[in-house]
């Protein structure tokens, strides 16, 4: 089909993202191929089935995984996040680029703890590695007050969202079959990966 491979558009939009927020993308780009790497060797099956049993991921697919797992989680958190970080970005007194590095700081000290409690050289530990990279600088996308990022990652949230509503529901998505719906869901993700690239090319321009 026409467009951008999912996990290609994925990989390269999300260091296109971070490349706005001047983080380092390079990073990124290396623990997001490790991981890669890691879930498509069928022998870690079985020890990824583990790691995400002790964190109440139901089975391993994308929809538990990438979407409720990783994203979705994320996004509560981000709603909540702890008084300290909102004192500091409330206070117009701080400057934005000691706010940004305040909650960089909050935010990298929770990844930290949370990766030392993961199995070494596991999939966790390598999920935490991306974090790392990804969290510190989008939570000020998310949570901040910059002009050019704040955008792109307020329409982000926005599309997963979309993709969720239409996906369950079946007046929008096929459920007749295995291969209708994963085909339905897989368009949707291309849809949204090609309009994430076209947006990210206009904040960039």
């Amino acid at each position: 089909s026409s467009g951008i491979n999912a996990e290609y558009g994925g990989r390269e939009n999300t260091a296109k993202l971070l490349d706005l927020a001047g983080a380092d993308s390079a990073a990124f780009c290396t623990a997001y191929n490790d991981i890669i790497s890691y879930v498509g060797d069928t022998s870690n099956l079985a020890s990824i089935k583990e790691e995400l049993k002790v964190r109440r991921v139901a089975a391993v697919n994308m929809f538990d995984v990438v979407i409720d797992f990783t994203l979705l989680d994320s996004f509560d958190d981000l709603d909540m996040p702890p008084a300290s970080v909102t004192a500091v970005l409330g206070n117009s007194w701080i400057s934005q680029s000691l706010r940004k590095s305040m909650l960089s700081t909050a935010v990298w000290g929770l990844i930290s703890s949370k990766s030392k409690k993961a199995k070494q050289n596991g999939f966790l530990s390598r999920f935490y590695t991306i974090m790392g990279v990804l969290t510190p600088s989008l939570a000020w996308g998310f949570l901040g007050d910059d002009d050019v990022l704040k955008p792109v990652c307020t329409s982000i949230r926005e599309d997963i969202f979309s993709i969720l509503s239409t996906a369950f529901d079946e007046n929008e998505t096929d459920y007749s079959s295995v291969e209708s719906l994963s085909e339905a869901l897989y368009e949707l993700l291309q849809i949204s990966a090609n309009r994430l690239t076209k947006q990210l090319e206009q904040a960039v321009s």
